[in-house]
């Protein structure tokens, strides 16, 4: 017998004409697999006499293997905002008598998983036998930021400064288009998106849906928003509008904009003299 490995003895006999007699197989005599292997022994005494004898060989695993786990942090992949480990990185001299295999319950991580993760290592010998312990795994961001949108009323002359608020005079006959760029972001350009509620609910603008067409229930004007690059154009603005950018690492890091406020002042609202 052993746990992971046995070698039979060759066994002897005595005889009454041969005296000492030993046998002989033509099967292994080592193993190291898992269960019962038998062995046919023949003796032969030389003189026309032979009897085969079988010997039973139990391979028999029952200690568990020992388990050590360390905690790690781990960097999301700034440009697809993933990071994958193995079991061999979070193992910390795992042991057993036999052969084993490692295995983990989670390899793969994004930036759903940012912050400290509880991840379970387990160690499976040749007999079944398991031992687990858990590891914290600490997912760090990739470095992501939205930057800053300003813009401006692109129908005045002289062209007034980019400012994150833009003031604009809700005169019917007099359509105004809000221009805006975003500068200072990290990570990849999405869109835009805004919002007609104060910011309850958020229409997305991408490359794919621009230009994108909503209809002022009031007027029955279309207006029109534009994605060109780094900026973004809403063509005769009706309605105080929020705008915000939308930042993105891989398919779940995202990030937004600081907001450009389109403040759509009422007709009977005295206009605001500066200097």
């Amino acid at each position: 017998t052993g746990q992971c490995t046995a070698t039979a003895t060759v066994p002897t006999t005595t005889d009454i004409c041969g005296g000492t007699i030993t046998g002989t197989t033509n099967d292994a005599r080592t193993y190291n697999t898992q269960g019962a292997h038998t062995i046919i022994w023949n003796f032969d005494d030389g003189n026309g006499n032979n009897i085969n004898v079988n010997q039973t060989v139990l391979i028999q695993d029952t200690q568990d293997p020992i388990v050590v786990c360390k905690d790690i942090t781990i960097n999301l992949d700034g440009n697809n905002g993933t990071a994958a480990i193995t079991a061999a990185d979070i193992d910390n001299g795992t042991s057993d008598n036999c052969n084993f295999t490692l295995s983990l319950s989670k390899t793969t991580f994004d930036c759903t998983n940012i912050g400290p993760n509880i991840i379970t290592l387990t160690a499976t010998d040749v007999a079944g036998n398991k031992s687990s312990c858990t590891s914290t795994v600490t997912v760090v961001s990739p470095t992501i930021t939205g930057g800053v949108l300003v813009g401006y009323l692109a129908n005045l002359s002289p062209q007034p400064p980019a400012s994150n608020v833009i003031e604009v005079t809700a005169c019917p006959s007099e359509p105004q288009n809000a221009f805006m760029t975003l500068n200072g972001y990290t990570g990849s350009l999405y869109g835009f998106e805004f919002s007609t509620d104060g910011g309850l609910s958020w229409t997305a603008v991408t490359g794919n849906t621009s230009p994108y067409t909503t209809i002022d229930p009031e007027s029955g004007e279309d207006i029109e928003y534009i994605i060109n690059s780094n900026t973004f154009t809403i063509n005769n603005v009706h309605h105080t509008t929020l705008v915000r950018s939308i930042i993105k690492i891989g398919s779940s890091c995202e990030a937004r904009s600081s907001l450009q406020y389109i403040a759509v002042i009422p007709p009977d609202i005295p206009p605001t003299i500066i200097g």
